[in-house]
């Protein structure tokens, strides 16, 4: 089985620090790469993310996106034909973070961004170069059922059909604690092993309604 990689793609405001160290602990002979979001060109961001899967092509690579990370997990993807794991995604950034355009601050920090309307043009317009994947079967997505942020009824018509829908009770829009998503990734990782293998003719062709 190829080793794992764990890309983490932080939310809005968020150095994404807790939930790659969540990762870390979960499956500690992972590579964990993280990404924060804040203050960054989407086309730029985009190509890192991509460029880091293509570097560790050898590696089995699952993207976890929070919030507006789930935003950027969702569209590389769909670019790469990668399972994904979107928490709380944000999937109109361009419309719910309007009112954020201009200087912000991270969470917890004195460290400060920007945010402009090119920024958020340009998650639009990458949103809608999509084609039709709602039945993709490489996402799970996991909502907070008190997540007061984001209305989630719109997650559900862009990705009505994921391979994973779970709705946590109790969680909020920070869905601090993540380890609900363990299984998922290992449930990921084997189907893809299975999948690797029947392809290349090493064993049976795996059956994936078995």
């Amino acid at each position: 089985m190829k080793k794992l990689l764990l890309i983490n793609i932080a939310g809005f405001a968020s150095n994404g620090q807790n939930k790659s160290d969540q990762l870390q602990t979960m499956f500690p002979d992972a590579r964990v790469l993280n990404f924060t979001t804040s203050g960054k060109d989407p086309d730029s961001l985009i190509d890192e993310i991509i460029q880091a899967m293509i570097v560790y092509k050898d590696y089995y690579s699952i993207l976890v996106g929070s919030s507006l990370g789930g935003f950027y997990a969702y569209i590389a993807s769909s670019r790469m034909d990668n399972h994904a794991i979107l928490i709380n995604p944000s999937l109109k950034p361009w419309e719910t973070l309007k009112p954020k355009i201009g200087k912000n601050k991270i969470y917890g920090a004195e460290t400060t961004f920007s945010l402009t309307q090119d920024q958020l043009d340009k998650m639009e317009i990458w949103f809608n170069r999509q084609e039709d994947v709602s039945e993709n079967q490489y996402l799970a997505v996991f909502t907070g059922s008190r997540d007061y942020i984001l209305d989630h009824t719109y997650t559900d018509e862009v990705i009505p059909y994921p391979m994973i829908r779970c709705d946590m009770a109790g969680h909020d829009h920070q869905f601090a604690d993540i380890s609900i998503i363990e299984s998922c990734i290992k449930l990921m990782r084997k189907e893809s092993a299975e999948y690797s293998a029947a392809y290349s003719g090493e064993s049976e062709p795996f059956d994936w309604f078995d």
